[in-house]
């Protein structure tokens, strides 16, 4: 999180049971993620990551969640 940048840190995260979302919706949190001043920390479970992501968008099949959430630079 020391690379949060001044805007902070998103941690999105659809739980352990969503391990594929159809590409369409994987396109519409992808524009989503890109027009935000934030960095984004996407949990994702399925098999591969989706390709194309924005530059402030990283994804991680695993989190520490209870870290994460107890700093002050993650906003939402």
């Amino acid at each position: 999180m020391q690379s949060s940048g001044e805007h902070g840190v998103i941690l999105f995260s659809l739980g352990s049971y969503v391990t594929q979302l159809p590409d369409k919706f994987v396109k519409l949190f992808q524009e989503a993620f890109a027009k935000l001043p934030q960095k984004v920390i996407w949990q994702w479970k399925g098999k591969a990551p989706p390709m194309n992501m924005p530059e402030n968008v990283k994804t991680m099949s695993w989190l520490p969640q209870n870290d994460l959430l107890g700093t002050d630079s993650l906003q939402l």
